[in-house]
């Protein structure tokens, strides 16, 4: 073990070596030497930080992109010094909120692709009923999807109660943040190729939970669930996949899948190129027959026009499909720094308060009849970002494919210009990837963004 321990790093320093060759015209010699040293002689990533906020390093354009990756190794490398945590996931167990212990089942096809395995997170029907029937359910999900995936890491967890909202209570939430964190974190996962998948139970989590993590997904798909009035606004770069059968009249899913399709057909008109999605109703089937999971080859029966469907059901027209859900999602990646963002912020998981590149100040906004939007937008080639929406305080985090650190930034609120003075920090990028456990979001400085309470604008750089 101790052999081990050396080995990697060695390795480590190798690799932070070869990274830090090309620095030394960005940063000097001595600076690199004593970033090296202080990365390589902490004890935690926690160490690395403390070590930064005593000393930070002012980051130009050339050597954002490889600390980033220097700091992301090490964080790595952090993690895997915690080995029993490492077991436990690999063996389906994540200890999260008051020692709950949420389990799951995790398989791998394939080799790995060059940018890491694609990763399908599945879950399972059944929900308010006995343990024995929502376990049963969970034994076929295990299964269920896996046979149209060629490559890739196949999780399907447990809901971790018996309740009818299984996936998406409390406990559901911050369990699925921890897979999610750990995928990223053990697993060599495209953290950019990641899916969201439910049937029936299942696919009323894939309503509740693709809005609240749509910041760490490629897309979700649903089937045979019901919305249960949740807003699609936080879908705008979440592609969709919604499935229910002609048939699967109770709680009225068959309808209200094809309406919720319509509100994102507006959302998508309003939006163009956001709000992807795609609605299949399928031909005479109830609800366990949905066809999301033939494969690639096979064509399913649906409805050829949804909507003319929901005003007159009878003799309506089919055509066929490919209705492969892995398939459809595999078509998807994610975008981490979309240049568009509306943001509703009610619409987040439990213990977040993340949305890409933004976030919120002052703790999750409570429901008050109406959403609480945030809207902000990233103009790369002017160096501005304009926030139009300012329905509570945000931070902005930066990132150079947003703007260009070496120019001065201009934040635009209310149609009002505020010049920002940028300066890269490797300890702001070390604490946003310790937080994120995403090596997307290594961001290099955070501006904050309110209102006091006589309505004027203030903005500053966190410290």
């Amino acid at each position: 073990m101790l052999f081990k321990k050396r080995m990697r790093k060695i390795l480590l320093l190798l690799v932070l070596c070869g990274l830090f060759s090309a620095m030394d015209a960005q940063m000097s010699k001595t600076e690199t030497k004593q970033f090296l040293r202080m990365l390589q002689a902490a004890p935690t990533f926690t160490d690395v930080i403390d070590s930064l906020k005593a000393k930070d390093y002012t980051l130009d354009s050339a050597s954002i992109p490889m600390v980033r990756e220097a700091l992301w190794q090490r964080l790595l490398d952090d993690q895997r010094r915690n080995p029993a945590e490492k077991t436990a996931f690999e063996e389906g167990r994540i200890v999260y909120e008051n020692g709950k212990v949420g389990r799951f089942s995790i398989q791998v096809k394939g080799a790995a692709p060059a940018n890491g395995y694609p990763v399908y997170i599945a879950l399972h029907g059944g929900g308010g009923g006995p343990a024995e029937m929502n376990d049963e359910q969970w034994e076929q999900m295990q299964r269920y999807y896996l046979n149209s995936i060629d490559t890739g890491i196949y999780i399907a967890p447990r809901g971790p109660n018996d309740t009818w909202n299984l996936h998406f209570d409390g406990d559901a939430e911050v369990f699925y943040s921890q897979i999610l964190k750990h995928v990223r974190l053990y697993t060599g996962a495209d953290p950019n190729r990641i899916y969201l998948l439910g049937y029936s139970a299942g696919g009323d989590g894939v309503y509740q939970l693709a809005p609240r993590m749509a910041s760490e997904l490629a897309a979700a798909s649903m089937s045979a669930g019901h919305h249960n009035d949740v807003g699609p606004d936080n879908l705008q770069h979440v592609p969709m996949l919604l499935q229910v059968g002609e048939l699967d009249d109770a709680y009225n899913r068959n309808k209200e899948t094809v309406r919720y399709s319509k509100i994102l057909d507006s959302l998508a008109r309003q939006y163009p190129g956001d709000f992807q999605h795609q609605v299949y109703v399928h031909s005479g089937a109830e609800h366990s027959y949905v066809m999301d999971r033939r494969g690639p080859d096979f064509q399913a029966n649906v409805i050829s026009d949804p909507i003319h469907w929901l005003r007159n059901p009878e003799g309506a027209k089919t055509t066929t499909a490919v209705t492969d859900a892995p398939t459809w999602l595999s078509n998807f990646r994610r975008n981490p720094y979309p240049l568009h963002l509306k943001w509703d912020h009610y619409m987040v998981r439990e213990g977040n308060d993340n949305y890409f590149w933004i976030s919120y100040v002052g703790g999750r906004m409570k429901m008050s009849g109406f959403p609480v939007f945030s809207e902000v937008m990233a103009f790369p080639t002017q160096n501005r970002i304009e926030v139009q929406n300012l329905s509570q305080g945000i931070s902005i985090h930066l990132h150079e494919a947003l703007v260009n650190p070496k120019k001065p930034l201009t934040i635009t609120v209310n149609h009002k210009d505020y010049k920002v003075d940028l300066k890269p920090s490797a300890l702001q990028m070390a604490k946003s990837l310790a937080e994120r456990s995403d090596r997307s979001y290594g961001f290099w400085q955070t501006v904050k963004v309110w209102k006091d309470v006589q309505d004027k604008v203030n903005i500053a750089t966190e410290k």
